[in-house]
């Protein structure tokens, strides 16, 4: 079972109705031939865009369209534990030319139809390189032609240059922010490093929002349990599950930036930061995230080194077993003709 796909689970549920909202915003952002691919990225780790890409992929399938799913974290993957499908081949090895076609990697789905999945594939030990080449964009070019959606999971925009890259190839880019989690400067470097490659941003989505209650006159309930208050507009997209009684039904707002929105509400001075700053802490964190990748390749070379010692330890044991099984068999033999 699927147990992160919402969606799927209980469609009828708060939290599967504000990704069917989403989905329409999402579509209302451009023109239909100008977005067919979607990077859903955040601006660090652990802030919900794998989960937010997976859900949002099979609200886009069920409405009848053939949607894609390209999990292009080739550091950190994580779509194939969600739809319990095989981690490779996937898109590192369709980059590197290690197969043939994207035939050789689209995983279709048993129980979602129109929707198939790229799997992020073996960790690669150049991802950035693999994605500066003009082979990412002629693949989505090529896919362009077969699906009517696709949705990349992106690595995060201020950890590696990565997601920047894939945001300059895509039509539009969707940003996952956490509440409490995701600071200022850290969502505002993430908007202006996508805007400085030429990216375009349709907006954020604000995941595991704090409980809040408040009564409306025009309310309405969704399901049962969880109850999911929703803020979206065309250009400020925010999720919000909620332990709440009643959801208020907002009017759409004349169209804004969600770049000002979110981030210029900010009375001090001192967290505007210049372009060097900006960059400076860029590589910083980017210095972070590739000891933290290092040490988790280590560690799973040692455990890899551990298991096929052990592999092959039990292998020759086992044939020493059947040599010895043979010479006796073979002994037993003999001395039988000898009698």
């Amino acid at each position: 079972m699927r147990k992160e796909l919402i969606v799927e689970n209980d469609p009828k549920s708060p939290i599967s109705e504000i990704f069917r909202m989403l989905r329409t915003n999402i579509q209302f952002t451009s023109s239909k031939e100008k977005n067919k691919t979607i990077l859903i990225t955040s601006a660090s780790q652990g802030e919900g865009k794998s989960w937010i890409s997976a859900n949002l992929a099979t609200v886009f399938a069920s409405t009848g369209k053939k949607v894609l799913l390209i999990d292009s974290d080739m550091r950190l993957g994580r779509q194939y534990k969600i739809f319990n499908i095989s981690p490779i081949p996937g898109i590192s090895n369709l980059l590197s030319g290690l197969v043939d076609s994207e035939k050789d990697v689209i995983q279709k789905l048993d129980g979602i139809e129109n929707l198939s999945v790229i799997p992020a594939g073996d960790v690669p030990p150049n991802p950035a390189e693999l994605l500066t080449s003009d082979e990412f964009s002629k693949i989505l070019n090529k896919l362009k032609k077969s699906y009517d959606v696709i949705i990349v999971d992106g690595p995060p925009i201020n950890l590696v240059t990565d997601g920047l890259l894939i945001s300059r190839v895509v039509d539009n880019t969707v940003l996952v922010v956490e509440n409490k989690k995701t600071k200022k400067e850290q969502l505002r470097n993430a908007i202006l490093s996508i805007t400085n490659v030429g990216g375009k941003i349709a907006g954020v989505v604000l995941n595991k929002a704090e409980n809040y209650t408040k009564t409306y006159k025009n309310s309405y309930y969704y399901g049962h349990g969880n109850k999911v208050e929703v803020s979206a507009n065309v250009n400020k997209i925010e999720v919000k599950d909620k332990t709440e009684k009643a959801v208020e039904n907002k009017p759409e707002k004349k169209v804004e930036s969600v770049i000002i929105n979110y981030v210029s509400k900010n009375e001090e001075k001192e967290d505007v930061y210049t372009k060097a700053q900006v960059i400076e802490m860029q590589k910083q964190m980017q210095a972070t995230y590739q000891k933290q990748y290092q040490a988790y390749i280590n560690n799973y070379r040692k455990q890899y080194q551990a298991y096929m010692y052990n592999y092959c330890k039990n292998k020759l044991m086992n044939q020493a077993n059947v040599v010895k099984e043979q010479k006796e068999n073979n002994n037993s033999k003999i001395e039988a003709e000898n009698k």
